[in-house]
C-alpha cells in the first residue's frame, strides 16, 4: 500500500467510508471466495455475523482492538519501532487449568481471563482443504490468480533456547536460532522475541478463536551465552506464505510444524494459520499517525475475518 496520502472529500467520515468501501471490494474480490479468475465479481463477505446488528458488533470489536493496539504501540521507544511485529493466529482459547475452551455466549469479545491461552492449531483436514483453494502450482494456467496471490515456500528449523540464567526481563523473551533448510548456503539468524502484548479474541459462533500479538523481534549475535547451551526444543516449519498485492499490506502464513523436545523421543505435529501485517504500518507509529494506522489495522482485522470464515467452511461436517 502506498504511503502517499490519498485524496478524499473533506469530511473525515466520508474519507473513512470511502477507504472502507474500497478496501472491502478489494478484500472480497481477493479473499471472499479465495478463487480468483477473470470472471470473479465482488460480493458481500460471507461472515458468521448475518444481521446488521452483528455487523455493528463486529465493527465495535475492531474499533476496540484498534484502540488497545495503538495504546501499546504508543509506549514503544523510537529505536524499537523497526522491530515491531503484529500478527494474528487462529485456534481455540482454553483455560490453562481445565484445558476447556473459554466461551462467552453473546458476542465476539476480547477475553480478559488471565488463565486463558490460545492453542494455535487447526485440524489437518481444515488446513489442507483451505490450502487447496490457494494457488500453489507455478505452472498453473490461471495467470490471473497467480498475479493476484503470490506464494513462497520455506522450510526452516527453529532452535529454542532456555533463558533461565538471564535477567527477569530477558527470561520473558523467546530466544531462537533459525536455519533455512532449503538454502544450505544461507546464514543462521539469531532472534530475541519480546512480547509486548497479546489479545485473545473469542468468537462464540465460530469453532475458531484468535490471538493478536504485538512483539519485538530483535536480531542478536550468535556469540551470546544463551546460544551456547543446547536448545530445549526444535521446531521444523514447512511454511507457505501468501501475499495479496500492495493494496492489502499483510501476508498469510500456513505452516505445518513438527516440534521435538530435547531429551524426549516424542514429537508433535500442528497446523498453524496466521496473518501478519507487513512493515509499512511502522511508519504510522513513527509519525504518530493514529488515523492512518487504524486504516491498516482495520484492513488487517477485516481480512483476518474473511480468512477465519473461509477456514470455517472447510470444517469436516458432522455425521
Amino acid at each position: 500500500m502506498s504511503d502517499q496520502s490519498e485524496t478524499f472529500p473533506n469530511k473525515k467520515s466520508s474519507r473513512k467510508d470511502a477507504v472502507t468501501k474500497n478496501t472491502d471490494i478489494d478484500l472480497v474480490r481477493k479473499l471472499g471466495s479465495l478463487h480468483i479468475s477473470k470472471t470473479t465479481k465482488p460480493s458481500k463477505p460471507n461472515l458468521p455475523f448475518k444481521t446488521l446488528k452483528n455487523s455493528r458488533i463486529l465493527k465495535e470489536l475492531h474499533k476496540d482492538v484498534c484502540k488497545l493496539v495503538w495504546t501499546h504501540l504508543a509506549h514503544i521507544s523510537k529505536p524499537s519501532i523497526a522491530h515491531i511485529e503484529i500478527e494474528m493466529k487462529f485456534g481455540i482459547i482454553t483455560d490453562k487449568k481445565t484445558h476447556r475452551r473459554i466461551t462467552h455466549p453473546n458476542k465476539p469479545s476480547i477475553v480478559q481471563n488471565c488463565r486463558g491461552r490460545l492453542v494455535s492449531n487447526v485440524s489437518s483436514e481444515m488446513f489442507l482443504k483451505f490450502q487447496n483453494h490457494l494457488p500453489s502450482n507455478p505452472n498453473s494456467a490461471d495467470i490471473t490468480a497467480l498475479s493476484a496471490v503470490q506464494q513462497t515456500h520455506t522450510y526452516t528449523e527453529d532452535s529454542i533456547y532456555s533463558a533461565n540464567d538471564l535477567s527477569t526481563t530477558d527470561r520473558l523473551a523467546s530466544w531462537r536460532c533459525s536455519e533455512d533448510l532449503k538454502n544450505k548456503g544461507s546464514k543462521r539468524t539469531y532472534i530475541k522475541k519480546a512480547r509486548v502484548k497479546d489479545f485473545l479474541i473469542h468468537y462464540p459462533h465460530s469453532s475458531l478463536d484468535a490471538k493478536i500479538s504485538i512483539s519485538l523481534e530483535i536480531p542478536q549475535v550468535e556469540t551470546l551465552p544463551v546460544f551456547r547451551s543446547n536448545p530445549v526444543l526444535q521446531r521444523y516449519k514447512d511454511r507457505s506464505t501468501y501475499r495479496f498485492g500492495k493494496e492489502i499490506p499483510l501476508h498469510l502464513d500456513m505452516t505445518r510444524v513438527i516440534t521435538k523436545r530435547n531429551g524426549s523421543s516424542h514429537q508433535s505435529t500442528t497446523h498453524e494459520v496466521e496473518v501478519e501485517m507487513d512493515p509499512v504500518f511502522k511508519k504510522t507509529v513513527s509519525t504518530n499517525d493514529k488515523e492512518r494506522f487504524n486504516e491498516y489495522m482495520n484492513s488487517f482485522l477485516h481480512t483476518s475475518d474473511l480468512i477465519r470464515e473461509r477456514l470455517e467452511r472447510e470444517k469436516t461436517p458432522r455425521s
